[in-house]
């Protein structure tokens, strides 16, 4: 399993795109069905768009091609405190 996406992945996925970012709805900060749109000449990072820490899944049904803004702020209010939770409902588990 790998964390990270694979180069045939992330081409798929910025073909996916058209070029712009893919980022829509809350998670990243929008109204729900809004997708942000920026131009991903400038910029392009691939977020795991369920956390690959809960899903193991590094396909590219779970991959979006975004800008930089939109993935920093998924992962400051999202990725980074659900990743938290994870491990501390995991380390109570374990005692």
């Amino acid at each position: 399993m790998a964390r990270y996406f694979d180069k045939p992945t992330k081409r798929l996925a910025l073909q996916r795109s058209g070029g712009k970012c893919e980022a829509d709805g809350p998670l990243y900060n929008m109204d729900e069905g809004q997708r942000c749109g920026v131009n991903l000449g400038n910029g392009v990072e691939f977020d795991h768009y369920i956390l690959w820490a809960n899903s193991r899944d590094s396909s590219l049904s779970n991959c979006r091609a975004v800008c930089p803004r939109c993935h920093a702020y998924k992962t400051r209010t999202h990725d980074t405190p659900k990743a938290a939770k994870t491990v501390r409902q995991r380390d109570k588990n374990d005692g």
